[in-house]
């Protein structure tokens, strides 16, 4: 088991396959008296961050409340799944329900993001739409952009390059 056979799973985002990959390591790696942790079985009840191998990396938000029900919301770290990402979408939707109906969420400290992030960004589309409200991203890398124009996500979500540019959008709205 080589390590390209590692970054080729990784690259094709075959979760399953890198899984297993990862688990076969693990025995190969016990076999020869190393230590061993079930990868598998962590990545799949959620743990993968307690192996001591994998520290996860988590995602933190500041929510700055402007006036007209306008919010900038500053994520910073990587947007994927196990990264207190659902603490960061509660938070959100918290604003949402306390009447913010504009946000502009800043990303320009968000380096990755994987489905889950993505999925976090248009439920937050969808909950202010429901309501008549605006979501707009800005600083967006380009690899985050890259993620966005394969999903197609970037045809109804409004991209600026800066916060400023965001919020004169949101005013003239």
């Amino acid at each position: 088991m080589g390590v390209a056979s590692y970054a080729q799973a990784i690259r094709r985002h075959d979760a399953i396959l890198y899984l297993r990959l990862r688990a076969a390591w693990d025995r190969d790696r016990a076999a020869r008296g190393g230590r061993a942790a079930d990868r598998a079985g962590n990545y799949l009840n959620g743990n993968h961050a307690k192996d001591g191998y994998n520290v996860r990396m988590p995602v933190s938000l500041t929510i700055e409340k402007l006036p007209e029900a306008t919010a900038v919301v500053a994520l910073s770290g990587p947007m994927t799944l196990g990264t207190s990402l659902k603490v960061a979408d509660s938070q959100i939707h918290g604003a949402i329900s306390e009447g913010v109906t504009r946000i502009v969420l800043d990303l320009t400290a968000v380096d990755y993001m994987d489905s889950a992030g993505l999925g976090m960004v248009v439920y937050v589309y969808g909950t202010l739409r429901e309501k008549n409200g605006t979501v707009r991203l800005c600083g967006v890398s380009h690899r985050v952009l890259s993620l966005l124009q394969l999903t197609k996500t970037d045809t109804f979500l409004a991209i600026d390059k800066s916060r400023d540019e965001s919020l004169a959008a949101l005013a003239s709205t």
